[in-house]
């Protein structure tokens, strides 16, 4: 079926009939409402997913991981099993979720990792987010996984995002991304773009006095790449970094560049207003602001902090803060620079940032290109 029809017939389905295929999507992969469950995958996700399903009709009987100093310790009260040891044990038994979702380390597809289990003896393979939908509290929302029902919501903003962009490609990407959010077929999500992220060809065009905002620092990685393709091209490079481990290795990195005096580290958080947030800071790529988090840090808006100095590009990878750091950069937009900004961490930012950089910047052409694998690293470039 052409996949622009089938994307109106989910959007136009009634809601009972969008809550019928939540639960069928897991007993699909399950086989029953509650077989036991290993849980493919020892790191943050599956110790969320554990502590989620506490109490619940579903009991979790054993992590498996790949790697091997995890394998024999307890965790959470659970074994920790080599995954061909858990396939032995429990693979005609269990369901085996897997609980591995990330966008660093390029992780392999879910559809790889299912055949692999299949392979080792494994009858019935799910993900995470299959398992979200049967079992939502504590699991959802979770980056770009959420209720179908909240796509179905936003219908007529859907429809409209759809209609922004310039190129067939991105087209068929924003369809494929929606559909993934209404039915989690991960055969929907097609294989990364090769061309770089933040940086693609012919999109993102280097210039010879450029002023640069990289928003999300971390440890210096983009802007280290800013240097590289724009040379002596980047008059001045303004980089945003509010976790403060990971400030600190970006400015041990910048006093060893010899470009350090192009180099502006802001220590704050970006939002649609000043103020302060709470920040979890990991000094690792998901660090993020949360109302728990174990440091307070400064929010400031862009408009306020490149008044004088506004920028030629942006770039936006900020755990979810993406939609309201543009909201405090809407007189900096107007001017017209490029963006460069990360659509996966929630899941209406699929629509809402591409109808909200078009409010703010009609003359530019929007695109999409996806980055990674399952649903990670899809961007939105703005181009004049």
């Amino acid at each position: 079926m052409d996949l622009t029809r089938r994307l109106m017939e989910y959007l136009d389905q009634p809601g009972p009939a969008q809550q019928e295929r939540m639960a069928g999507s897991w007993l699909a992969r399950a086989g029953s409402d509650h077989p036991p469950l290993v849980l493919y995958g020892a790191g943050n996700l599956g110790r969320k997913v554990r502590a989620a399903l506490a109490g619940s009709r579903f009991q979790v009987v054993a992590f498996c991981d790949n790697d091997p100093g995890k394998w024999d310790r307890p965790l959470d009260g659970l074994p920790v099993m080599a995954p061909v040891a858990a396939a032995e044990r429990f693979g005609t038994q269990a369901c085996f979720v897997v609980t591995i979702w990330r966008a660093e380390d390029e992780p392999p597809r879910f559809l790889d990792t299912e055949a692999a289990l299949k392979a080792m003896g494994v009858s019935r393979v799910a993900h995470f987010t299959h398992l979200a939908w049967a079992h939502p509290e504590g699991l959802v929302p979770h980056y770009s996984l959420d209720l179908p029902l909240r796509v179905l919501a936003a219908r007529r903003e859907v429809l409209a995002a759809l209609a922004l962009f310039a190129d067939d490609r991105s087209r068929d990407m924003f369809i494929r991304h929606a559909l993934w959010r209404l039915t989690l077929e991960f055969d929907l999500l097609p294989a990364a773009d090769p061309e770089e992220i933040y940086f693609p060809e012919g999109l993102i065009r280097p210039g010879s006095n450029d002023v640069l905002a990289d928003a999300g620092g971390f440890d210096g990685d983009t802007c280290r790449r800013m240097l590289e393709l724009w040379g002596a091209g980047a008059r001045r490079i303004h980089a945003f970094e509010p976790d403060p481990a990971s400030a600190w290795k970006f400015m041990a990195w910048r006093e060893a560049s010899p470009a350090r005096e192009r180099i502006q580290l802001h220590r704050v958080a970006l939002g649609s207003s000043p103020g302060s947030v709470r920040f979890q800071g990991t000094g690792s790529l998901n660090a993020t602001s949360v109302a728990g988090g174990g440091v307070e840090v400064p929010r400031r808006t862009l408009d306020e902090v490149l008044a004088e100095d506004p920028p030629d590009f942006i770039k936006m990878d900020i755990e979810g803060a993406e939609r309201e750091a543009l909201q405090g950069a809407a007189t900096l937009l107007r001017r017209g620079p490029s963006l460069a900004i990360c659509l996966y961490h929630v899941q209406d930012h699929l629509w809402s940032i591409p109808l909200l950089v078009r409010s703010l910047m009609p003359e530019h052409r929007l695109f999409l290109r996806y980055h990674g694998t399952d649903a990670w690293e899809l961007a939105l470039y703005a181009t004049p």
